[in-house]
């Protein structure tokens, strides 16, 4: 399983400039749209200094963008099971990853709406989407492929081949795309 957290750090990691700098050679900016703000404004403080290398947010009090991206529901989102042992053993390899990592997050705000992801191109406008699926973690080494082309670089093999942890014991599949049918 993948939260925003987790992704907002990988991302920012590969990606992200150090706040104040507008990128470089090889470097992109790194954009974040939330939805709230006043309901956890130390929330959103932590999420963009621990998690999200100081890059910009802003806020879409319309929603646009969630729009853009269908307004999707982790409600609607199906269960990769519906054994409550296997539920909680995948929550509880998560919570342990996330404690590995030093990820902490708080139940605060509305949290039921997904994102996503756009790679956006000053030319060409959106050449890449990725809409969440709660419990998978991005195409990370995808996501970096686009973003290499556009760059005009290739990508070297150590980085065409980054993966986030690939260990059995830290993944967690939500979803039957990863986990096959349970």
């Amino acid at each position: 399983m993948s939260l925003l957290r987790e992704d907002a750090r990988e991302l920012s990691s590969r990606f992200g400039t150090v706040a104040g700098s507008k990128g470089g050679a090889g470097a992109i900016n790194l954009f974040g749209i939330i939805k709230e703000v006043d309901v956890d404004r130390q929330g959103v403080i932590d999420f963009q200094t621990k998690y999200f290398n100081l890059n910009e947010l802003y806020l879409d009090q319309n929603r646009g963008f969630y729009k853009a991206l269908g307004s999707k529901s982790l409600l609607s989102q199906p269960l990769h099971s519906w054994n409550p042992i296997t539920l909680y053993k995948d929550f509880k390899k998560l919570m342990g990853r996330m404690k590995e990592k030093n990820i902490e997050g708080n139940m605060v705000g509305e949290g039921t709406i997904k994102g996503g992801l756009y790679v956006i191109s000053p030319t060409d406008g959106i050449v890449y989407t990725h809409d969440e699926n709660t419990g998978t973690q991005m195409p990370y080494a995808e996501i970096q492929a686009v973003v290499a082309k556009l760059l005009g670089k290739e990508l070297t093999e150590e980085e065409a081949n980054a993966k986030v942890s690939s260990d059995p014991d830290t993944a967690v599949c939500m979803s039957r795309e990863t986990c096959g049918e349970n």
